[in-house]
């Protein structure tokens, strides 16, 4: 009971400025003219992939980082690999945009939407599951070692489905992140529109807020299905054990994401140096 009126009182929380919204237009209308299917499936494939992607660095993030043992090293590489969480989005994009626009590439289009999101969220998803492993995986690793078990069928085996439901979770807060992006797709999508920017050009050049609402709010029901699933862990920590028995050194587990890191903070270097010398 009490988890039902919790969960209520979140969904009311989250709906209530649509219902204002909603008291202040006269009548709702349903877009039309546009390609429902094209926006949504393009909204939830760039999302989808984004989130999936950034996971499976994310994860091997995670194998590098536990290998670490110094505690001052250890805090280093996670702050670096958490920078480009915190950077805007604009930043990261124009940091990219420095760097991929004297290769003379085409960079628009869904794949670099993609990248952009894997960058700023990749190395978010190493720290968060670095640290569900070092709160379930402990007495496992024990025995694991103990049995001589190999590394790569103990991580298929005991790891991916241990820590699955975390992975789901950390997934779909990635997924909604990555499908409420607005200056991404707008910037480096493509011609084909997300709902995200949908929305904005219903707002902001049409000034149709009754379809603008009616689109937040199928995409907040979108969230709130991903966003449902809750956990708790508990806190151990099992350094010692896992650098006994990872199959992935520091380096073969961190480099992909001190590569978009670097790529970041060059991007922001150069474009600083062309901007005091334009």
């Amino acid at each position: 009971m009490k988890r039902s009126l919790n969960e209520f009182l979140f969904i009311g929380f989250l709906s209530f400025p649509f219902f204002i919204l909603l008291f202040h237009i006269q009548n709702l209308q349903i877009p039309v003219g546009w390609d429902w299917f094209g926006v949504l499936s393009y909204s939830l494939l760039q999302a989808g992939l984004s989130a999936a992607i950034s996971l499976f660095f994310g994860f091997l993030g995670a194998l590098g980082l536990l290998k670490i043992k110094s505690q001052k090293i250890f805090r280093f590489f996670e702050w670096v690999l958490l920078l480009p969480a915190f950077v805007p989005q604009v930043v990261i994009i124009s940091s990219v945009l420095t760097i991929i626009t004297p290769l003379k590439l085409e960079f628009r289009g869904l794949m670099p939407v993609i990248f952009i999101h894997i960058i700023m969220n990749a190395g978010m998803c190493a720290v968060a599951i670095e640290r569900v492993f070092q709160t379930k995986l402990k007495e496992c690793m024990d025995l694991a070692t103990l049995d001589g078990v190999r590394r790569w069928i103990f991580h298929w085996k005991v790891s991916i489905p241990m820590l699955i439901g975390e992975l789901k979770i950390l997934f779909a807060m990635v997924f909604a992140f990555c499908i409420t992006s607005f200056g991404v797709p707008l910037l480096v999508g493509s011609s084909k529109m997300s709902l995200e920017v949908l929305i904005y050009e219903k707002m902001k050049l049409n000034h149709n807020w009754s379809e603008a609402i009616l689109l937040a709010f199928i995409q907040m029901f979108l969230i709130l299905f991903l966003l449902w699933p809750l956990g708790k862990t508990k806190s151990e920590n099992f350094k010692e054990a896992w650098s006994r028995t990872s199959a992935f050194g520091v380096l073969g587990g961190i480099l992909p994401l001190l590569l978009f890191t670097g790529m970041v903070f060059i991007g922001l270097v150069w474009g600083v140096e062309q901007g005091v010398h334009a």
